[in-house]
Order: structure tokens, then sequence, then C-alpha cells
């Protein structure tokens, strides 16, 4: 009877450990490869002034209970922003923060094990073009290019950036 070998279960943290933290957060990211994920999903909007910050809707009315888009703030007044998920979390994460790509990017660095599947949201690309964006993405992204997997439902953003920066796609 042939033996079988058996892989060690490998998680994939969809953006985070956002079953028990807010989505798309720091906290959510930590507390995932805590627990043993190697692989983490999150996912990018861009600021107005286009600076890649991790949001999955390009509003902050299910996150950070406020009736604003992403598009219409600056990166340093949406860095300010809450994103505790009241409705889910109550005041339990009240503080957490929206964070930028370059703060992932830098928590990232020192988790050499870790491979991050970033999500580049179609709405984004549909706002400031796919240029701008992979642009904008990529040059934050650049350092740990070797843990990132650049993942999107726009194929043609996906096309033209596999063209200008060719990486894991």
């Amino acid at each position: 009877m042939p033996s079988k070998s058996h892989q060690p279960l490998q998680l994939i943290a969809h953006r985070g450990y956002a079953h028990r933290f807010p989505e798309n957060t720091l906290l959510a990211l930590r507390e995932a490869v805590a627990i043993g994920a190697r692989y983490v999903e999150f996912d990018i909007q861009l600021s107005a002034d286009r600076v890649p910050v991790l949001l999955h809707d390009s509003d902050l009315r299910r996150t950070g209970d406020m009736e604003t888009s992403v598009f219409d703030m600056q990166a340093a007044d949406l860095l300010c922003c809450t994103v505790g998920e009241p409705a889910r979390f109550g005041n339990r994460f009240a503080k957490e923060r929206i964070p930028s790509l370059q703060q992932v990017v830098d928590w990232l660095a020192g988790q050499p094990q870790v491979t991050a599947f970033v999500e580049v949201k179609a709405e984004s690309i549909q706002h400031f073009g796919a240029e701008i964006v992979h642009r904008a993405v990529w040059q934050v992204l650049e350092p740990v290019r070797s843990q990132v997997v650049l993942i999107s439902y726009d194929d043609a953003f996906l096309f033209a950036a596999r063209l200008a920066a060719p990486s894991a796609i």
C-alpha cells in the first residue's frame, strides 16, 4: 500500500484574520500570521492623492460607519479614519485605523515567510486608470516584490501590470 504524505494545512487569510478582527487592518494581518497563516490577502484602493491604502470598498460606510468615498479624501485624512467595523464588533476595535500599503510593506518586509496576495480593486482602476494605479501600487510593493502576488478582477489591468513589471500575477 503506498504511503500517503500529508502536507501541512496552508491557510490563506482573506483580508487578514477578518473573522475575529476588522478586515484589511494591520491587526488582522498580524493576527492571521500569529495563528499560522503564511498567505495573506488584502485589498487596495487609492486615496484622492493616489496613495494606496488597505480598503475593500470604495467608501467607508461598512467598515468605518462614514458616508464618504476613498476617492474624495487625501491619504493624511484617510489614515486617521477608524475602520473597526462597528456593526460587527461594536466599540471593541474603535481605534483601529486604515493602514497605508507602505505600512503593510514595512511589516511584510519583516515576515519573509509570508506571501501577500494584493488585490487591486476595480473601482480604483476605473477611477484613476490602470497605469496610474499600477505605478502607485508597484512603487510601494517593489521592496517585497518576491513576497507578492498581484491580483485583480480587472484582466486588462493584470495584463498591463505583467508587461510593465513582470511579477507573480
